[in-house]
């Protein structure tokens, strides 16, 4: 399907759009709790060793989570219009994994390393660093790792934020080099090869960390109920994305190529915006809004910072790759896994 070039102010309007959600998460946050309160949630999240699974809702608050959540979204969309990048599947697909990981493990101050690096690479290499903002992004999926190692207590309390920042800037200065490399392992059937090339790259540290005799604990410390304000949000986000379907649809005239959508492999690359439009995009990402939240419902599961921070991100990759078809039979595989073995469908882990 041929697409129309993307104008300055159509792309503006995005971005805007884009602000507009970013700016709702921040208002809802001081909606809930006192500036004060606020405040102290975000310095326990900022200094926190982050270890998956830390909900920082379960350590702070609600408010200071969707704060957190807010703010990561902001400064990286600005930074997104700055560079100028078109709003496409991979756009969408990193701001829903960065807002998602935001609730629960990753926040500006373990994040900033990684764009350093890559930004370093960028000019070391002498290349554009609009080419590798997005991975530098990807790659902040290593920030419990930088948390880590600054507040975990595992190094001297003098060095430890300087060598937790210049690990953290090493590895976004080999991110994009690596990235492309791995891409054959995998050969495009994995959506998230940067963080798949992250999660190699954090098995080898912890593997010298553990040399070095240095234990890294997992923990779990997810909130064991359901505020209702996470419905609310979840089915709030997924009605804000139909909305803004049907107004493309009908007002902008886009039509819906939806079946053209489940044809799709979702096989990388597979930018659903550039394959169909924003409308089947938008509308596609609502319909895996409710199908996860269904999924998490049907099986007694609890709506913590992982479980909706996960929703969140897979949503946001219904414009790069996941779609009904590939993902409901993931799903299913996953419950008929967890009968089989006996672990608990319901877990934050399942």
């Amino acid at each position: 399907m041929k697409k129309k070039p993307i104008l300055k102010e159509q792309m503006n309007r995005q971005y805007y759009y884009l602000f507009g959600l970013s700016t709702i998460l921040m208002l809802l946050a001081f909606c809930l709790e006192s500036p004060q309160s606020l405040l102290q949630g975000m310095i326990t999240i900022l200094i926190s060793p982050s270890q998956l699974f830390t909900d920082y809702m379960q350590i702070a608050s609600v408010g200071s989570t969707l704060l957190n959540v807010g703010i990561m979204l902001l400064i990286n969309i600005y930074s997104y219009k700055k560079l100028e990048i078109p709003v496409n599947g991979t756009v969408i697909g990193s701001l829903g994994m960065l807002a998602g990981f935001s609730f629960f493990g990753k926040n500006l101050f373990n994040s900033i390393p990684f764009m350093l690096g890559v930004w370093i690479y960028a000019k070391v290499t002498k290349q554009n660093y609009r080419n590798y903002v997005i991975v530098g992004l990807f790659g902040s999926a290593l920030g419990p790792l930088v948390s880590f190692l600054a507040f975990g207590g595992v190094l001297p309390s003098g060095f430890s934020i300087l060598i937790a920042y210049v690990l953290g800037i090493f590895i976004g200065f080999i991110l994009p080099q690596l990235s492309t490399q791995y891409l054959g392992f995998h050969q495009g059937f994995s959506l998230y090869n940067v963080g798949f090339t992250a999660g190699i790259v954090g098995m080898v540290v912890l593997g010298f960390l553990n040399a070095f005799g240095i234990e890294v604990e997992t923990k779990a410390l997810a909130n064991t109920e359901s505020p209702f304000i996470l419905y609310g949000l979840l089915i709030g986000l997924c009605l804000i994305l139909l909305a803004t379907s049907f107004y493309l649809h009908v007002q902008k005239k886009e039509k819906y190529h939806f079946k053209l959508l489940l044809k799709l492999s979702g096989r990388l690359p597979s930018d659903f915006v550039e394959m169909t439009n924003l409308a089947t995009v938008t509308f596609n990402m609502s319909i895996m809004g409710f199908i996860l939240l269904g999924y998490v419902l049907i099986n007694g599961g609890q709506l913590n910072g992982p479980i909706v921070g996960s929703i969140i991100g897979a949503m946001s990759f219904g414009a790069f790759g996941n779609q009904v078809k590939n993902t409901v039979p993931v799903l299913v595989g996953i419950m008929i896994g967890c009968y089989l073995t006996g672990v608990d469908v319901a877990s934050t882990s399942a």
